[in-house]
């Protein structure tokens, strides 16, 4: 299952604390894959933690980072764009709003900043 984290890290780790010193650490580790059917790609995250701090919380901090490396390298391997739709409405937007001077939307901004 993805993200199939559950109430056994939390017990795990409320357990181990009171037998523990506090700067016990605690390592969450995250792998994911990518395949598609001729090349696979791994990625890891990992969160070292002080027992103290440790609860389930704490496992989504190296699957966002295994995440953003898998999303990294995949953009670089197949020369993907995120939201480059949005990219290109944004400088549009914004070369519309240099030639035309200043917009209506900024006009109002500044007599409310100026009021």
């Amino acid at each position: 299952k993805f993200n199939d984290v559950g109430m056994h890290v939390d017990y795990i780790c409320d357990a181990l604390r009171p037998l523990s010193e506090p700067t016990r650490v605690t390592r969450f580790k995250t792998c994911l894959c990518y395949y598609d059917g001729e090349m696979e790609l791994f990625d890891y995250g990992i969160c070292d933690v002080d027992l103290h701090f440790s609860n389930s919380l704490r496992t989504f901090i190296p699957m966002s980072q295994a995440i953003n490396e898998m999303m990294q390298k995949l953009t670089l391997t197949f020369g993907l764009e995120y939201q480059s739709w949005l990219q290109a409405r944004l400088a549009e937007g914004i070369a519309g709003a240099t030639a035309a001077g200043s917009g209506p939307a900024s006009l109002k901004l500044r007599d409310r900043v100026l009021k």
